[in-house]
């Protein structure tokens, strides 16, 4: 295995740059921080460009180090990695991947039951939290609206504990993505503090796209208009009276799976 000592090395230059947006977007790439990470990507069929590992994670993970879908695997310090490493505490192992193309809308998304639309998050660790979630759940298809975030910033990659790698997540405006979710049949639930109706209370229509606004904003008017209904979590605390939007999220969520996974088994008999 080659070994780079220099920290001018254009490999370590380049894992070093791609802790920014803006050379992540330029160089097409980002970057995967755990072995776990790795694996996830490599599941998702994602094929890293290169490999950098510590003599501790090649001592500690031999056999994983030999099957990497790559022979680009580089061996450095363990202070080099430190400094070019995101996390504080590193692992051992970075890999640069190419940056997939995000899917588009389809008929395969159109004919889902439930759809997670984020609309206008921006906070790295909520989305990645709310991915997180909606897989854990089968959650299919995820649209993100009017979002300028970068899917691949580090802190959501970690927070999706590699759920960002499905390709199952859909970058639409606001105008497409409801023309979309009308043509396709979709009851529109809004998320909202002052929401019409409790989640806990109701019927659940066939087809479902619960849509999550900004934690400290909102849903624009535009969604909490077209809403067809909005919904609420009952507050019973004393000074609280709203979720951080991932908990929001995955409560809704999961309640809305519930219920459809009960109805189901009802009719089924």
């Amino acid at each position: 295995m080659p070994t780079i000592q220099s920290l001018r090395n254009p490999k370590l230059q380049q894992l070093i740059r791609l802790q920014r947006k803006k050379y992540r977007l330029q160089d097409g790439c980002f970057v995967v921080e755990t072995e776990r990470e790795l694996l996830r990507a490599i599941e998702c069929g994602l094929k890293p460009e290169y490999v950098v590992v510590t003599e501790q994670f090649q001592a500690l993970q031999p056999a994983f180090c030999d099957q990497l879908p790559t022979d680009q695997v580089y061996e450095v310090a363990e202070h080099s990695l430190s400094r070019i490493a995101y996390r504080q505490n590193p692992t051992g192992i970075l890999a640069v991947f190419s940056t997939p193309p995000l899917p588009e809308w389809d008929e395969t998304i159109g004919r889902e039951p439930f759809l997670l639309a984020m609309v206008g998050l921006r906070v790295p660790g909520n989305i990645g939290a709310l991915l997180r979630s909606a897989d854990a759940l089968g959650v299919r298809g995820v649209l993100l609206i009017d979002s300028p975030l970068d899917l691949y910033n580090p802190n959501l990659i970690r927070n999706s504990t590699g759920a960002v790698f499905l390709q199952n997540i859909i970058p639409l405006a606001a105008e497409e993505a409801w023309v979309q979710l009308r043509e396709h049949g979709f009851t529109l639930v809004a998320a909202a503090v002052d929401g019409e109706h409790s989640l806990f209370h109701g019927g659940l229509p066939a087809k479902v796209a619960l849509l999550l606004g900004e934690e400290q904003a909102g849903l624009p008017d535009f969604w909490l208009q077209a809403a067809d209904v909005t919904v609420r979590i009952p507050m019973n605390g004393r000074v609280v009276d709203s979720l951080n939007v991932a908990t929001c999220g995955s409560l809704m969520m999961y309640e809305m799976m519930r219920r459809k996974n009960a109805k189901t088994k009802q009719v089924g008999g």
